[in-house]
């Protein structure tokens, strides 16, 4: 477990969020598939608070965390948070399926993220801490590898 100092509801709290930890390989890009997607995103910075994507909020592509770490929440389950690092893909649920987000992203720690755009993303991008305008090739690059367990 991680203790982080937490933005929730408007105020700062202490409280522990698990950790996927350095050895986990949940949501971990393959070196093949990090390469194709900086190669395509837009690498931007996000700040201690800054939210990537928001639960419920329209998808607009997946996210790979470079340098930094982003919590995985869902506002109705709390306890469930759980901390994602450096070769974290986040986001890719909702990129296959085009649905709303089910979780919220959210810099716990100063984050270079690459941003790949789903192709809708690319004409309405919304998100305020960064700017993206390549379309996604997703799908094709899912095929070289995220490994999950």
């Amino acid at each position: 477990m991680t203790g982080v100092t937490a933005w929730r509801d408007g105020t700062w709290h202490k409280r522990c969020i698990m950790n996927a930890g350095e050895q986990s390989l949940i949501l971990k890009a393959s070196d093949a598939l990090k390469a194709s997607l900086v190669e395509i995103g837009k690498k931007g910075h996000f700040p201690v608070t800054c939210t990537l994507f928001r639960e419920d909020g329209d998808n607009t592509g997946v996210f790979l965390v470079v340098n930094g770490k982003v919590s995985l929440s869902m506002t109705r389950m709390p306890g469930l948070d759980r901390l994602f690092g450096s070769g974290s893909l986040l986001g890719l649920p909702s990129s296959f399926t085009g649905r709303p987000y089910s979780l919220s992203a959210i810099a716990v720690t100063e984050a270079d993220v690459v941003h790949v755009a789903s192709s809708n993303a690319a004409k309405s991008n919304r998100n305020p801490c960064t700017r993206v305008t390549d379309a996604s090739k997703l799908t094709r690059l899912a095929k070289t590898g995220l490994r999950m367990n």
